[in-house]
């Protein structure tokens, strides 16, 4: 086998063997025993767990960012694309489940892991913040933040959605991209009526 075509290899099994047992349970031996190539043959790729490790949180970023950039240029309107990029990520979670659970679960106890995995959603934070100050009276710090409250909150639900049956995908997108808009909407609602000298709407009376 081509030597790129062998790594590639070492790293979907890695992948699958990582994504089931976690980095400090898993072993070169498993990933080698599941490969079928011997230890020595492994090692000529990646010369330490931690290597191979880190080439199987890039693979998954990499995957990642194909699936939502796709998504993200499938229309213009803005409502759509994030309606598209959040159906998007809880495919992901569905179709490459183990990739998903190699960036999601990523061991804070080796150096560089979170960092890595956490870049994918870095990118995804930084661009539902341009939409939310786009399509909103927000500052730039506060689309900053509140695109990182919508990341985390789609990666726990994406994180349930992967241990457990109780939504399928494109109802938790439905439901995840529906609050999003809204709450984006909300934003410039608010500011229009304080800029219109508008006040709160009264409270009925019993």
């Amino acid at each position: 086998m081509p030597q790129a075509q062998r790594r590639d290899q070492l790293v979907a099994v890695a992948t699958e063997v990582f994504s089931r047992s976690g980095y400090r349970t898993a072993s070169m031996d498993a990933v080698a025993i599941a490969a079928g190539v011997s230890k020595p043959v492994l090692y000529q790729h990646f010369d330490s767990k931690q290597s191979l490790y880190l080439a199987v949180i890039d693979a998954a970023n990499a995957v990642f960012d194909s699936v939502l950039t796709e998504a993200l240029h499938s229309s213009d309107d803005n409502e759509e694309r994030v309606a598209a990029a959040i159906s998007a990520y809880f495919s992901f979670v569905t179709d490459h489940r183990s990739e998903f659970l190699i960036i999601a679960r990523a061991d804070s106890y080796e150096p560089g892991a979170v960092k890595r995995a956490s870049s994918s959603t870095d990118r995804a934070a930084m661009w539902i913040a341009e939409l939310i100050e786009r399509e909103s009276a927000a500052t730039t710090a506060e689309a900053k933040l509140l695109a990182v409250a919508i990341t985390s909150m789609a990666e726990a639900a994406a994180l349930q959605l992967a241990e457990t049956a109780e939504f399928e995908a494109d109802a938790a997108a439905h439901l995840i991209s529906g609050v999003l808009w809204n709450g984006v909407g909300s934003l410039s609602d608010s500011e229009e009526a304080e800029a219109g000298g508008g006040s709160a709407a009264p409270v009925p009376a019993d």
